[in-house]
């Protein structure tokens, strides 16, 4: 009887770990099936047109931008972006269209800090950006970008 290997692994992923290339090639066999590219396509679009997937996207785009996340998570400035119908600046209603407007919802946040301000209209964030914050929080972005991207 063969001794038991006790590495805290399952007997599938000891399997899989054991034989890689066997299941890369498997995998790769059955996405390179005829039709499987526009499943794939299929698929992402469905996501992305769901709540999580505009959820994700969202606030992939807000971590990017520098903005730092809430002790409460992302999920309470979710709700609190996705049912904002007006500017909290000039009180405009936000547009639903997809396409760019001066009246498209956007998350105003200090550069510097990375902290969020206000949910408002594309107008007042660009305002908003050269009233509050000065040409030098640019570089502090920038800095704060290149020191959480590179782990510094």
């Amino acid at each position: 009887m063969p001794a038991k290997i006790n590495d805290g692994l399952t007997n599938d992923q000891r399997f899989r770990l054991n034989s890689a290339d066997k299941v890369k090639r498997a995998h790769d066999k059955y996405m390179n099936k005829p039709g499987m590219e526009e499943k794939r396509v299929q698929w992402g679009k469905a996501w992305r047109a769901t709540d999580k997937g505009i959820f994700t996207r969202n606030r992939n785009h807000w971590v990017a931008a520098g903005i730092k996340e809430p002790n409460e998570g992302w999920e309470t400035y979710w709700e609190t972006f996705k049912n904002k119908k007006n500017c909290e600046t000039c009180g405009v209603t936000f547009s639903t269209d997809k396409k760019w407007t001066s009246n498209q919802k956007c998350l105003d946040h200090h550069h510097s800090s990375g902290h969020i301000r206000l949910v408002v209209c594309r107008k007042c964030n660009g305002s908003c950006v050269k009233t509050w914050d000065s040409k030098m929080n640019y570089v502090l972005l920038d800095l704060h970008r290149y020191f959480r991207l590179n782990d510094v």
